[in-house]
């Protein structure tokens, strides 16, 4: 008896997961650039800002209006050495924040990374948030706020290129 209401309960969870992915309307591409200075320590949260990032919403909207998407949300984020191999390893972790150039005192995080695991890596894959940053992203312009912690401090001045992506979707 026991055994077929467990069967029923996880058809139930298997059903209601099952559901249509929605095909965003068009891919905001983005990539940048992060300098790090040498001997940053362990104990503070470094702020990076890159400032004055061309969104090219209405090359990317073809035909379509501000009024026609539904959300923008974060797809995908790579952080990875702009001229060399870099070992990952020395950041703890990092979170990217948009922020609307006429509203600076407020930022919105689009990617992160809550724990870099020690395992000689010389990418980082950061995790979208579920946030819909369409408000920001319809700008001509975006800055970005990389928060950082390090695991130890910064073996030198190094380059960083940041690439990352956002979906539009249509109204819901």
């Amino acid at each position: 008896m026991l055994r077929n209401e467990f069967f029923f309960i996880a058809l139930i969870f298997v059903l209601l997961g099952c559901g249509e992915d929605e095909t965003p309307l068009f891919e905001m591409k983005f990539d940048t650039v992060l300098e790090i200075e040498s001997g940053l320590n362990t104990i503070e949260t470094f702020y990076f800002p890159i400032n004055n990032i061309p969104t090219s919403f209405n090359s990317y909207a073809n035909n379509l209006s501000a009024d026609d998407i539904g959300s923008i949300r974060p797809a995908s984020c790579r952080i990875e050495g702009g001229f060399s191999n870099i070992n990952y390893n020395f950041i703890r972790e990092i979170y990217i924040n948009a922020i609307d150039p006429a509203f600076p005192n407020v930022s919105r995080e689009i990617f992160y990374l809550e724990e870099n695991f020690a395992n000689d890596n010389n990418e980082l894959e950061l995790f979208g948030s579920l946030l819909n940053v369409k408000d920001v992203f319809i700008n001509d312009r975006v800055n970005l706020e990389v928060r950082v912690r390090f695991r130890i401090p910064t073996p030198g001045v190094s380059e960083h290129r940041i690439t990352f992506s956002l979906f539009a979707f249509a109204e819901e």
